[in-house]
């Protein structure tokens, strides 16, 4: 069909529907002529061709696939997806149709939808790159187990993939299985030995699984093949210092010019270096670093909104201010109810954890946000969060506990006989929820000297999540922190919590006191055997928190009063901090 017919003037003949002009034989070409548009960048025209061609044959899977494909490139997932689905009615078993789908569904943050999908494709045509995508939607999903079964059914069929062996690896290294992890790096770098990204990951499990000589070993031989690679430069570096070389450290990171890296090298580079400088006692030079460093951290961080946090954190305390506590309902728990670890974090919650979970007769959970779904989920159809207070009744409280339970077990092997320590920093906020949720809940607060909590998470290199982007400055984590500590002094005084402070300095002073302590009031026996919990946080594999290197060896006392080192620093914000030193005993 030639461009001319397409392009007549507006004849009354012109503004006739192209359905009344051409035949089913036509259509091949009407394609054609829009794709051409679409492979010349012409995409106004082929958006307008793709539309006339859709009203006069709207069983056109093929012209509804190329028009999402156009909404998709401009990033109207929305239209995409809407075509995608015309697409997929006209012709169900249409591949095409249904991974272009996968992938907007993927894009759209529907990773349930775009596993679905996947999960159709491979029963239609199972071939590996379908299991590939299965397993990194599952692993975007935090579903490892299967996300494993997707990747083993993905080398099975090609067992040359070296991209899938390495994925193995990270995964079964993120599950804690040590030797499994080993093996798929392994047979990743024995079908391509010069991929550095699998000698990258092994070294990294190797490191955070604190076998820090072979991690070493390990980012070496990639140096070999690889000397530029900055994330295995920054992790030998990491070793580095681990290993005492700290000067070997500093210098191997100075010789990289940081202005040409991307911002995610960069970030890498200045954090480890600003470690480095730390550990040699060059506090300005460290400082300097870790600024740099949170600098590119913000800059890939765009998407996360610092003030949305801190507008809730507002927002729940004028209503627990100003309004009248429901009591809590009486009612039988699900089980004995839990124990929760909160406080902020880099206050000690970890080596607290690992004290607890030492204990035959304690089970701690890490870092699982399960209070924070379930106040989302809860709070929904209230207007505010006084209003879920007072509308929740005994049977959606029983409900409550049923749900928080179910969450448990999707994240550990529970074992009803103990008691269980939910330990998560940012469950701070979460306090009100958990009492009205479990009224005969404990509550163990860990705290440290303020200035030390934001001076560390200010130096500390987070994942991003809205709590975290408020590290990049001083400044944003004493604001921050502040806020958070508001909301617990008002959540102690209005509510009645049965609750314990611990603080950090306190804990490595005198470990076996605190700890006697700490046990009678989670309600179980003295046991010697948690004195020595650096021994089962080494048998237990990898910690997943940012103190996973620290709380592997016995109590030391040099990060107590650390903030002074960076007196400089931290002196503007010493008035600020001054009702929170107060309040926890620090002044």
């Amino acid at each position: 069909m030639s461009l001319r017919n397409l392009k007549r003037n507006k004849s009354k003949k012109s503004r006739q529907s192209l359905s009344s002009q051409y035949g089913m034989d036509d259509l091949s070409g009407l394609l054609r002529t829009a794709q051409g548009y679409l492979q010349s960048g012409r995409l106004p025209e082929a958006e307008k061709m793709y539309t006339q061609i859709i009203a006069a044959f709207p069983a056109s899977a093929s012209a509804h696939i190329d028009l999402g494909a156009l909404y998709h490139s401009q990033g109207d997932l929305e239209k995409a997806i809407k075509h995608y689905k015309q697409a997929i009615a006209n012709d169900n078993n249409n591949l095409q149709a249904l991974n272009n789908m996968a992938q907007g569904l993927q894009d759209y943050g529907d990773f349930d939808g775009a596993a679905a999908i996947y999960e159709k494709i491979i029963d239609i045509k199972p071939a590996p790159e379908s299991w590939k995508s299965l397993g990194l939607i599952y692993s975007r999903m935090f579903k490892f187990d299967k996300a494993i079964a997707a990747y083993k059914e993905a080398v099975a069929v090609n067992p040359d993939d070296y991209d899938v062996h390495n994925k193995l690896g990270i995964l079964h290294g993120k599950l804690g299985s040590l030797d499994l992890a080993t093996r798929c790096f392994q047979d990743a770098l024995r079908v391509k030995p010069d991929f550095s990204a699998a000698r990258f990951s092994f070294a990294e499990v190797l490191e955070k699984n604190n076998r820090i000589e072979e991690a070493h070993q390990e980012t070496c031989k990639g140096l070999t093949i690889d000397p530029d690679d900055i994330e295995l430069q920054s992790l030998a570096a990491a070793c580095e210092r681990r290993l005492g070389k700290v000067r070997k450290a500093i210098d191997r990171l100075s010789q990289i010019d940081a202005a040409h890296l991307s911002a995610v090298n960069r970030r890498q580079l200045y954090f480890e270096r600003g470690r480095c400088h730390d550990n040699n006692g060059e506090y300005e030079k460290a400082y300097s670093d870790f600024l740099s460093g949170n600098q590119a951290a913000q800059e890939l961080s765009r998407k996360f909104n610092k003030e949305s946090i801190l507008e809730k954190l507002d927002s729940v305390k004028k209503q627990f201010q100003y309004n009248d506590i429901i009591p809590p309902v009486a009612d039988s728990l699900c089980g004995r109810a839990p124990v929760f670890l909160v406080g902020f974090p880099r206050s000690g919650t970890t080596l607290l954890d690992q004290v607890l979970d030492s204990h035959s007769g304690v089970q701690t959970m890490e870092e699982a946000n399960i209070l924070e779904k379930m106040e989302e989920n809860a709070a929904g159809p209230f207007d505010s969060y006084i209003d879920l207070w007072k509308n929740l009744t005994t049977v959606e409280i029983k409900k409550l506990q049923e749900q928080y339970y179910r969450g448990v077990d999707s994240c550990l092997d529970r074992q009803p006989e103990t008691v269980l320590v939910d330990r998560n920093p940012y469950n701070t906020m979460c306090v009100s929820l958990a009492w009205r949720m479990f009224p005969d809940a404990k509550f163990i607060l860990a705290v440290r000297h303020p200035l030390d909590v934001c001076l560390s998470c200010f130096m500390q290199d987070f994942q991003f999540n809205p709590a975290n982007v408020n590290f990049f400055t001083l400044a944003d984590a004493v604001h921050y922190y502040c806020k958070v500590m508001e909301l617990w002094r008002l959540y102690s005084d209005r509510l009645p919590l049965n609750y314990t402070i611990v603080r950090y300095e306190d804990l490595v002073a005198d470990l076996e006191g605190e700890a006697r302590r700490l046990l009678d009031f989670v309600g179980v026996e003295w046991d010697p055997g948690v004195l020595k919990f650096y021994e089962h946080a080494k048998a237990k594999g990898q910690i997943k928190t940012a103190s996973y290197h620290q709380v592997t060896r016995p109590i030391y006392r040099n990060a107590v009063d650390r903030w002074q080192h960076y007196g400089k620093f931290c002196e503007p914000f010493e008035k600020q901090m001054a009702p929170y030193m107060k309040y926890f005993g620090y002044c």
